[in-house]
């Protein structure tokens, strides 16, 4: 109710709308409300062997300071961290308000306690203290700890947590029996974990915590000179009670047995896929047990699961292994979202105790209650995998006598950097992803799974996860699985190996936990680093392809590649030793443009940079395109960009509604990343500015930034989104003029409001103004409609590029170029070429030129042979919008009184005028999108849809949507 309850206050602040009868309509909004959504959770699988009892939960803890003594015992919610409990409880404001988050006083160079209380039954502690061969034991589970962290049971040490990215896993059989007498009990057990600013870590947790030029800077640091923000049980904590046996990893990988495809593998006549299950096993005592793994892929009445015995299971901790493989007659092939269907199958294991084995187990149902003996369980767990072939090509794969020569050869050639799935070469588009909250508490399993849809909705077909960041909570990758959506991911680390025992043991439980996903199809081995210098190579590598042998491994991000270690072909591990290559990179990253002109956080502190606007873009025919010829990979490029008025005021006080923050500016210092800011501006701790893009795009309109309200924070959020909205778009027409096979933006989402780098905001939905995996912003619509298309259009000063980079050919197109109009919105023919034959992709292009274009043209590509069916559509600005002429015509939106069948809901926009609306933005409090967005409006009437993230709610679309277009403000 919370969130909606904010959400209504922001309605009625803005329109006439009375306050209590708008909380009356939330509270009733269940009885309006359409499609409730799915559950969602950010738990990952736990260990398999027992019953498993959770630690977990909302208040499922207490929090307290030794050094705080009038501070009452805050709840803790698990999973979590202090910083969320704290403002759940009214200790501290809300972190990301105004300058909250330096108010650290309270919070920072504390010890934190968290606390609760394990109930232990009789028979619990005559199990796990018993002499004889019992092989029965409880594990107390900690998913993730973040910052360093001492764990006691009843004031007895149990263990250390010094990295935020492994699990630990502490054996209560083993604790018992290294204390005398034990400090087990019957009923209650106090379970500490202790926070200790003094502990070094050495910086093993997330690299942005603090601060970086997208996240809010915290100016705190750990004893070891790390930046730090926040602290917490940031996962799951869960004790699991085995009867005999612990599956603590089930890993699934699969791999192609046959030579290297060049073109796409057919359905049902392919080689096999052989499939490796490695079963990581934990034992109190020696054991045996019987294999039993089952495919979903095979009916169970055609063939029996596969049988393996495991004939010795030492104490401990021990590996097996089993192999077998899958015929192409069995299978669907696993293909990107765009080129066909994401199979996915279902391997379920059963290990069974031998016959000797009988014992007796804890069959509680909560709190020592319900006791009694059972025969040892079978363990049982499953993965949800699939079977594809993706390959990162860096050699002339489309002369076959270079196949042939390289089907065994080892290390990367330098001719770029492209890539094949299935056979099929594909033209990769995409973005980076980042922390979705810089406290994570605030993390929603709901927002995780839209801000992966909203990035295939956009036409995306890969995301990278940044190396600085975090290992994301596994419902991102089931989607990205369910929907096509590759991850590219780096190593979380600092660009250098440690050599710290936790360091490794954080890799391999990370690459243990994800490698069955067939949507991660690339490990990288650290971001923006020198892999050699910093030791990542050989060091984490040799890690990394002991654990994963079935997908690419590229040594940084960006990368030159391998003079050995990886196949020449594929890039995947060959068994050769990992020497990374001192050739060229093939990959690169830049350009970047962000503000200048106001003293911040980031950026030039005392510089206005006006840089070009680059209208018309530069392009023309110029170096060969195709797969056979040079080529680049761009996986980083991007503009800074300021949130919406919705996302960024619930978050400012209405006093500093304003880019210039309606105070006195601070005095900054440094070099950009970050500077020294003293004073108490808001808008200068957001990171980047946005002057300098408004002026290059919409004139001199400095007076204006220091304007303070809400019309004139709207518009001057609205003309940011537009210039860095801009940037981007012209950016990617230019690089899919030539012959680049892999765009990814900087960045995909944001962890707060502020002058970041995401195509959508802020996707918490706990937080006013907020929606749910994050509202998307008017480059993320441009993605979809345009730039990110299969077939794209653009345009320059004269020439004028189609180019298709779909592997599929369509042998008549239409291509037409239009005047529009600046008085009466009329498109007017200036080109028309019917019946062109566009070859199939990637890479193909097909130029040509076009007379007397006006400041704003229109280009629209349609398949002659497919009913006129629409390719490629643009919008092409020629000159800085400031020049168009444009008019303040009205705009305005109805929205239909009843929802369609599929929940989305039609919304009909009227201009009352001839002149055009350009760039025509509908912003809500709803969370949702719409079909289309920021577009050129020339019609008087025209409608479009809002399409539900969630249940669709009409009145809070309603009541908060309004229209803006640049002809109300330039």
């Amino acid at each position: 109710f919370v969130p909606f309850a904010r959400k209504m206050m922001m309605v009625a602040r803005r329109s006439p709308v009375i306050v209590s009868v708008a909380l009356l309509v939330v509270i009733l909004s269940s009885c309006f409300a359409y499609g409730a959504p799915p559950a969602y959770t950010l738990d990952d699988a736990p260990i398999a062997g027992g019953v498993v009892q959770s630690l977990s939960g909302p208040a499922s803890w207490s929090v307290s300071s030794p050094s705080l003594p009038n501070l009452k015992e805050v709840a803790g919610n698990v999973p979590g961290d202090l910083l969320t409990d704290l403002f759940e409880a009214k200790v501290i404001p809300d972190p990301i308000y105004e300058n909250n988050i330096l108010n650290s006083t309270l919070w920072d160079n504390r010890v934190w306690i968290y606390q609760r209380d394990i109930v232990l039954s009789q028979q619990d502690i005559q199990d796990i203290s018993s002499s004889n061969s019992s092989s029965s034991d409880i594990l107390l589970v900690f998913d993730g700890i973040k910052m360093g962290a001492s764990i006691a049971l009843n004031n007895a040490p149990v263990g250390t947590s010094l990295s935020q990215f492994e699990r630990l896993v502490f054996s209560l059989r083993v604790f018992s029996k290294s204390v005398s007498p034990s400090p087990l009990k019957v009923g209650a057990n106090t379970l500490t974990v202790t926070f200790d600013p003094n502990m070094v870590t050495g910086g093993l947790f997330a690299q942005c915590t603090g601060g970086w030029d997208w996240a809010p800077y915290s100016e705190t640091k750990t004893r070891d000179g790390y930046t730090s923000f926040g602290l917490g049980l940031w996962k799951t904590v869960y004790l699991t009670r085995l009867s005999w046996l612990a599956l603590t990893d089930l890993v699934v990988q699969t791999h192609y047995t046959g030579t290297f495809p060049t073109s796409p593998l057919q359905q049902g006549d392919h080689a096999p896929f052989k499939i490796n299950v490695t079963l990581h096993l934990k034992a109190a005592t020696a054991t045996s047990a019987r294999l039993q793994v089952r495919p979903s892929w095979v009916p169970s009445e055609q063939q029996p699961a596969l049988s393996a015995n495991i004939p010795s299971i030492p104490a401990g901790e021990s590996t097996f292994s089993v192999q077998f493989f899958a015929n192409a007659s069995q299978i669907s092939l696993w293909w990107p979202a765009g080129l066909g269907k994401q199979t996915l199958y279902d391997l379920d294991v059963l290990l069974s105790p031998p016959a000797s084995v009988m014992m007796t187990m804890n069959n509680n149902k909560g709190e020592g209650e319900g006791k009694g003996e059972v025969v040892a369980a079978p363990v049982t767990d499953s993965r949800r995998i699939a079977f594809r072939l993706y390959a990162l090509v860096t050699g002339n794969d489309t002369d076959p006598s270079y196949v042939a020569r390289s089907q065994n050869a080892t290390g990367s050639d330098s001719l770029g950097m492209r890539v094949r799935v299935n056979g099929q070469p594909i033209y990769i588009r995409g973005a980076n992803v980042i922390p979705m909250d810089t406290m994570e508490g605030r993390f929603s399993a709901d927002a995780h799974r839209r801000m992966a849809l909203s990035a295939r909705d956009a036409m995306m077909n890969m995301v990278r996860i940044w190396g600085g960041g975090i290992y994301l909570p596994q419902i991102f990758y089931d989607t990205c699985d369910e929907i096509g959506l590759m991850v590219m991911h780096d190593l979380m680390n600092r660009g250098s190996w440690t050599g710290a025992p936790r360091e490794e043991s954080a890799y391999r439980y990370q690459l243990r936990r994800l490698s069955y996903h067939p949507s991660i199809v690339q490990w990288n081995g650290c971001n923006e680093c020198n892999g050699t210098a910093g030791s990542i190579v050989p060091n984490a590598m040799n890690v990394l392809v002991s654990e994963d042998t079935s997908r690419v491994m590229w040594p940084s991000c960006p990368g030159n590649g391998w003079s050995s270690g990886a196949n020449k072909l594929s890039s995947l591990p060959d068994g050769q030793p990992i020497v990374q290559s001192r050739g060229p990179f093939q990959e690169h990253h830049g350009p970047y443009q962000h503000g200048s002109g106001w003293p911040s956080k980031n950026g030039d502190p005392a510089n206005l940079e006006l840089f070009g606007s680059q209208l018309p873009i530069n392009i023309y025919p110029s170096d060969p395109i195709g797969l056979g010829r040079p080529n680049f990979f761009i996986s980083e490029f991007g503009s800074s960009v300021w949130s919406s008025f919705e996302s960024l005021s619930p978050t400012v006080d209405p006093s500093h509604w304003s880019l210039h923050g309606g105070s006195r500016m601070d005095t900054c210092t440094g070099n950009g990343f970050p500077n020294e800011c003293i004073g108490t501006n808001t808008m200068a701790k957001r990171n980047y500015p946005c002057d300098s893009m408004i002026m290059v795009y919409f004139g001199g309109l400095q007076y204006q930034f220091d304007v303070v309200g809400e019309e004139a924070f709207r518009r001057q959020l609205y003309l940011c989104q537009i210039a860095g909205g801009l940037i981007v778009k012209i950016d990617i027409e230019q690089f899919r003029s030539q012959n680049a096979f892999g765009t990814m933006i900087w960045q995909l989402n944001e962890i707060w409001p502020t002058g970041g780098w995401g195509t959508i905001e802020y996707g918490t939905p706990s937080l006013s103004g907020q929606v749910v995996g994050g509202r998307w912003k008017p480059i993320h619509y441009w993605l979809r409609e345009s730039l990110f298309s299969d077939v794209i259009i653009a345009c320059g000063q004269e020439w004028c590029y189609v180019k298709n980079d779909l592997y599929q050919a369509f042998p008549k197109v239409n291509i037409q170029v239009y005047n529009v109009n600046m008085s009466t919105s009329a498109l007017e023919s200036i080109y028309l070429e019917q019946g062109v034959p566009l070859g199939a992709g990637p890479g193909m292009i097909h130029w040509f030129q076009m007379k007397d274009p006006q400041n704003l043209i229109m280009a629209l590509v349609t398949d002659a042979s497919n009913n006129g069916n629409i390719l490629a559509q643009n919008t092409i600005l020629r000159t800085e919008p400031r020049n168009l002429g444009l008019k303040p015509v009205a705009v305005t939106a109805t929205v239909a009184s009843q929802p369609n069948p599929d929940q989305s809901i039609t919304i009909m926009l009227t201009k009352n005028a001839q002149e055009p609306a350009l760039y025509v933005t509908l912003s809500t409090l709803a969370e949702g999108s719409f079909s289309r967005n920021a577009f050129l409006m020339v019609d008087n009437k025209m409608s479009l849809t809002f399409i539900p993230f969630t249940s669709l709610d009409a009145f809070l679309l309603r009541t908060s949507l309004r229209v803006t277009h640049l002809g109300m403000y330039v």
